[in-house]
């Protein structure tokens, strides 16, 4: 999992990216050496990204992958990694935001390939982990403040 976000970090030329669970926690996270508030980082998205795809919902939208807020120094790009994950993107604004979008594409898919692994043959709910299928090596703990 770690690899995944790393090659989608640097083909993408991004400043952070995370994987977080539906509720903001997040797993794992690659970044350049500026300092991130990663747990904060994780609860934000989570929310806004819930938040937008209800108004899609609202809006008559039922295809909704993902979302971009363009800044003047970074942007952000949020994108769903079924069946309860999401990839949080953080690039400076002169990336192509159609780069990022294609990268997370791929890299989306190669995460639910592991995910798939991990959540559903073990009979818990769908998206659920299972006791003792993750690692240190495979999941990165937040930084604390």
């Amino acid at each position: 999992m770690s690899g995944v976000l790393q090659d989608y970090r640097d083909r993408s030329e991004l400043s952070f990216c995370a994987l977080l669970e539906e509720s903001g926690l997040v797993l794992s996270w690659k970044a350049t050496p500026d300092q991130w508030q990663v747990d904060e980082l994780g609860a934000l998205a989570a929310g806004a990204y819930g938040s937008i795809q209800a108004l899609s919902r609202r809006a008559g939208e039922t295809g909704f992958e993902g979302c971009f807020q363009h800044g003047n120094r970074r942007s952000l790009h949020l994108y769903s990694v079924p069946p309860t994950f999401l990839l949080l993107s953080i690039f400076d604004s002169g990336i192509a935001p159609g780069v990022v979008r294609l990268y997370a594409g791929e890299a989306s898919q190669r995460l639910q390939q592991y995910l798939r692994k991990l959540t559903e043959p073990s009979g818990a709910p769908e998206g659920c982990l299972r006791s003792g299928d993750l690692s240190w090596d495979e999941v990165e703990k937040p930084v604390s403040r």
